[in-house]
This record gives C-alpha cells, sequence and structure tokens, in this order.
C-alpha cells in the first residue's frame, strides 16, 4: 500500500514538472521577441543619440565660427564707432551668456534656428550702423 501511494506521488510529481516544463517552453518562445524588440528599441535610441551628437557638434562648430566672424566685424566697428560698436558687442556677450546658462541644446533644429536667425539680425545691425556714418 505504501509503495501504491509512493508511486502515485511520484506520478503526480512527474506531471506536474512536466506541465512545469511546457509552460516555461511557452514562455521562452515569447521571451526572443521581447528580447529583439528591446535590442531595435536599444539600437534605435543609440542611432537618434548619434545623429543628435553628429548634429549638435556641426551645429556648434558653426556657431563657434559665427561668434569669430562677427567679433572681427564688430572690432572693425568699434574702431570707427566706438558707441554703436561697444552696444552691439554687450548684445553678442550677453546672448552668449544666456545660451551658456540655459544650456541651448544646438542638436535641437529649433534652438539652433534661432541662433541662426540671432546671427543674422546681428550681421544686418552691424550693416546698418556702417553705413549711418
Amino acid at each position: 500500500m505504501i509503495r501504491l501511494f509512493s508511486f502515485l506521488f511520484l506520478m503526480m510529481l512527474s506531471v506536474a514538472a512536466s506541465a512545469q516544463v511546457t509552460g516555461s517552453s511557452a514562455t521562452t518562445t515569447s521571451a526572443p521577441s521581447l528580447s529583439a524588440s528591446t535590442a531595435a528599441e536599444t539600437r534605435a535610441r543609440d542611432e537618434a543619440f548619434a545623429a543628435w551628437k553628429v548634429r549638435y557638434a556641426t551645429n556648434r562648430a558653426w556657431i563657434a565660427d559665427e561668434i569669430k566672424a562677427v567679433r572681427q566685424e564688430l572690432n572693425k566697428l568699434r574702431q570707427a564707432q566706438p558707441e554703436p560698436g561697444q552696444r552691439l558687442t554687450d548684445l553678442l556677450n550677453g546672448t552668449i551668456k544666456r545660451w551658456n546658462q540655459e544650456k541651448t541644446d544646438y542638436g535641437d533644429a529649433e534652438q539652433f534656428a534661432d541662433c541662426q536667425e540671432f546671427f543674422a539680425t546681428l550681421r544686418t545691425s552691424i550693416q546698418n550702423e556702417r553705413t549711418k556714418k
């Protein structure tokens, strides 16, 4: 009798174990798709970040070149007309300081467009001051 109960008990354990194996194999088949999905999302995020870094570096280099060029123009203007030249120099310095404090994202198209617009306006102001004499 004890042998019969032991045998039945072992049979129940083996049935339960096979049910768990079947259940975990069902989970295993869905796991790779979840893993692939996560890998795809990670890859897309990494690619987007890499593209942003390139855009940021390119735009930041353009900003640096513009600052140098505008400073040269302002130095020439200050030699000819000290007051307007100094006023526009102060405007440039204040804007650069604000961009640094706000941590302007030069990789963002809208923020970079604002910077481009500022330089276009500043260059127009410099030209206007030169022609006034």
